[in-house]
């Protein structure tokens, strides 16, 4: 609510339209809201130099290191390279520069399950690395006649999301 107040853009995730993650700065913030849930894409040196100081913790949404499957998610524009390791990479490199913990989050889905994301995690140390479970939301990704998007295709059972978990 604050964040709307302050008069910030939102965009919603192809994969889970309930979240509403930060697209954009505004100036006009000068609110205490010292979390940021960003798409590493829309982060850079100057919006990191510019409003480093507000921020305590950066959450990025990674739900795949293989650009092809960002591509069939939604994510990403560079499917014949794999630039997004490279991106995140330096985001982590920009928040550590600003003593900004990084935070990761992925959303678990059919097209994710099975990727094995260690060995990156791994290199970017994120302080947390949330894991959610692709749901279906009626009224907003169940395919329905008003709903925004249909995940169904996306959807994976408990037993993929405990796997991948483990």
């Amino acid at each position: 609510m604050l964040a709307k107040i302050a008069g910030w853009r939102y965009r919603s995730s192809p994969m889970d339209p309930s979240s509403n993650q930060t697209v954009s700065y505004n100036e006009k913030l000068l609110l205490s809201l010292t979390s940021l849930l960003k798409f590493c894409s829309f982060t850079n040196a100057v919006g990191m130099m510019r409003y480093g100081e507000y921020v305590d913790i950066l959450g990025v949404s990674v739900d795949s290191f293989d650009p092809a499957t960002n591509a069939a998610i939604g994510r990403g524009g560079d499917t014949d390279k794999n630039q997004h390791v490279n991106r995140m990479l330096k985001v982590r490199e920009l928040c550590s520069n600003q003593g900004i913990l990084f935070k990761m989050n992925t959303v678990v889905c059919s097209l994710n399950h099975d990727e094995d994301m260690n060995e990156h995690v791994s290199r970017l140390e994120p302080y947390r690395w949330k894991a959610f479970q692709c749901l279906i939301l009626k009224g907003e990704n169940a395919g329905g006649p008003n709903d925004i998007n249909d995940a169904r295709k996306l959807q994976v059972s408990k037993g993929q999301f405990d796997a991948f978990i483990d």
